[in-house]
């Protein structure tokens, strides 16, 4: 309500004023937007009990209320403030508290942010929004490389930046997995009370099928694309896709109904650093931000990708802490394993998967802008029951070796102690063990197979995947040596030592 006796506005005025409010005005970078309908009550701004409710019975200002009747913010992007754990009061009033606001700490505090951008508008954007930001370490270390221009790069870095090694405490260093995790686990729990039984196929000795045993078998429940390989440096990485299809499903045609869940890993030994650096996703299939296709081999999250061009790969990662671009050409057809792609895991007959390896794969591509080459080995595996009750998990190892053979052998250990099941002619004896200093792990890292004796580029390779796939394992980069011969190189998994394995 106007203040009494005011005379009215005159016509020009108000056209004056009209014209002057269609008039963008861009504002100074880093300063707060001074216009009144930023907030629902302006008058309240700046005032320190405000936001406590006391002295909440107090007259309102009289002359705000006519300039706030058909205001509204201009259209324009704001920048959102970084995730963080636990948001805290705005420093600009303390919240209430009565007290100057408190220095806020290096890379946590409230920065001075780019400005609105005015005149937002259309820009072909995709129509799903992605709520988080996935990099807020990146992002915090970008702002602070910008505060300084003028000082010199440093370039001599190794191509693995040392931003962070992926250990931090909490969701936070799990990339908010953590809650990623437990929301595709809500999103299949309302699904028990009138959902269906899923009934997986049976895995039964067949010839494998190429092309079409190169994409995804969605029918079954678990499967996976394991790339692993060395690179000049001498450096080891890997890039796993996960698929994974939920007990329980429903005919709902809703794109947002949970047929196929999607996993990834991607990790890098650098013996400069000791240990690994790894990051991982996880997703529902669909929207076109998580697929796998299954005419060929295609698989992606988000920015992360396996898929078979032609008749090469194609692995391409945008990590917290590194990003490859790789072309991995094969040296010959894919081989089969087992019984002609029929991989006995038990002794039982479903206690199978189909399974084929690319060995030998030559790579050639970048490493955080950096050329760089080498040589990887693909194995694509999928399976309906991959375990059987006994057994807790497996070892398993994939050696290149520099005469152009390869060797693939594994082992399928019990609960109870000892060796569940392992292939005809494979023999596998730990030589060496190590002890993690974070989880208190015991893992095999040297290891005696079929003669060859493999050893770590360096012993701390341990993957904490708890935030994805719910589990802890070693897996890492190994030389092969025919007694004091190098012979070949490849990588070792250990899986079940944390836990017994759950697929």
């Amino acid at each position: 309500m106007a203040r009494a006796g005011r005379e009215p506005r005159r016509a020009d005025a108000g056209a004056a004023r009209a014209a002057g409010r269609k008039r963008t005005r861009h504002r100074r970078l880093g300063r707060d937007s001074r216009r009144l309908a930023l907030h629902l009550r302006p008058q309240l701004r700046g005032d320190l009990c405000a936001r406590s409710g006391r002295r909440a019975g107090r007259a309102l200002r009289p002359l705000i209320q006519p300039r706030r009747r058909g205001a509204r913010a201009a259209a324009r992007v704001r920048h959102a403030a970084s995730p963080r754990a636990h948001a805290r009061a705005d420093p600009h009033d303390a919240g209430g508290r009565r007290r100057a606001p408190r220095r806020a700490r290096r890379c946590g505090r409230a920065r001075v942010r780019d400005g609105d951008q005015p005149g937002a508008r259309l820009r072909g954007e995709p129509p799903v929004l992605q709520l988080d930001d996935r990099f807020p370490s990146a992002l915090c270390a970008a702002r602070r490389s910008d505060r300084h221009p003028h000082r010199p790069r440093r370039d001599h870095r190794s191509p693995l930046r040392a931003r962070g090694d992926g250990y931090g405490p909490g969701a936070r260093g799990a990339r908010r997995l953590v809650k990623r995790r437990r929301f595709l686990a809500g999103a299949l729990l309302p699904l028990s009370a009138w959902a269906a039984k899923v009934q997986y196929p049976v895995v039964t000795p067949r010839a494998l099928v190429f092309p079409r045993d190169y994409g995804a078998h969605p029918a079954f429940r678990t499967e996976w694309w394991y790339l692993t390989g060395w690179l000049e440096g001498p450096l080891g990485f890997q890039l796993i896709f996960f698929r994974a299809r939920p007990e329980e499903q429903t005919e709902n045609p809703s794109s947002f109904n949970p047929r196929q869940i999607l996993f990834a890993h991607a990790a890098f030994s650098d013996p400069k650093r000791g240990h690994l650096l790894h990051d991982q996703l996880a997703a529902r299939a669909g929207h076109e931000l998580a697929q796998a296709e299954t005419e060929r081999t295609a698989v992606w999250i988000d920015d992360w990708s396996l898929v078979l061009e032609g008749n090469r790969y194609r692995a391409k990662v945008a990590a917290r802490d590194f990003a490859f671009d790789l072309a991995l050409t094969p040296s010959g057809a894919p081989v089969l394993q087992g019984e002609n792609g029929y991989s006995r895991k038990g002794y039982r007959p479903q206690e199978a998967s189909y399974y084929y390896s690319q060995p030998q794969l030559a790579v050639r591509g970048t490493l955080n802008g950096g050329e760089i080459t080498g040589t990887a080995w693909l194995d694509h595996e999928w399976s309906s029951a991959y375990l059987a009750p006994e057994a807790a998990g497996w070892d398993w190892a994939g050696i290149n070796l520099h005469d152009g053979r390869s060797l693939m052998a594994f082992q399928m250990r019990a609960k109870s102690g000892g060796i569940h099941y392992a292939p005809p002619g494979v023999t596998m004896r730990p030589l060496r063990w190590w002890k993690s200093p974070r989880t208190g792990v015991a893992y095999p890292v040297s290891m005696e197979v079929n003669g060859l004796r493999l050893e770590p580029l360096m012993d701390d390779q341990e993957l904490d995947a708890r935030a994805s796939v719910g589990t802890i394992y070693w897996e890492g980069a190994v030389r092969a040596f025919n007694g004091a011969t190098e012979v070949g190189r490849g990588y070792l998994e250990l899986t079940g030592y944390w836990q017994p394995m759950k697929l």
